[in-house]
């Protein structure tokens, strides 16, 4: 179980820091899951066709560890909001209005790029069709 917390933390700080020394615009611990994915895939190719999957060996059940916990990993965020309750008096109306505008947003830009991508199926499906 330490070497596979040592291989997600190790993951995670070297995706933090290609972010930051390249400056790549995408979070640090979303490059390093790319990492360790990559890094799982390698490992599963190399060994032989009878390995287990993900889930039984020690990195998965570390990570369904970690994330059965994170509840308790969030709690430092939960006191670091009460402490600052009076910015939340202060300029509560205008947070709330720029996450539900942001949430808004997100989901009409899901919505139409879900409708455009179904279209160009349809239409590629078409074309196929049409050259058969």
């Amino acid at each position: 179980m330490l070497y596979a917390i040592f291989l997600l933390f190790s993951c995670n700080l070297l995706g933090e820091a290609l972010v930051r020394g390249a400056k790549i615009p995408i979070p640090g611990p979303v490059l390093g899951l790319v990492i360790l994915a990559l890094g799982l895939i390698i490992d599963r190719r190399l060994r032989s066709a009878s390995a287990t999957d993900l889930n039984s060996n020690t990195v998965g059940k570390t990570a369904d560890n970690l994330l059965g916990v994170l509840g308790l990993l969030l709690v430092p965020a939960g006191v670091g909001i009460v402490e600052k309750v009076e910015v939340f008096h202060r300029y509560g109306l205008g947070l709330a209005i720029a996450i539900a505008g942001s949430v808004i947003a997100t989901l009409v830009c899901a919505v139409f790029s879900c409708l455009l991508t179904e279209r160009l199926v349809l239409l590629l499906r078409r074309k196929d069709r049409a050259v058969e």
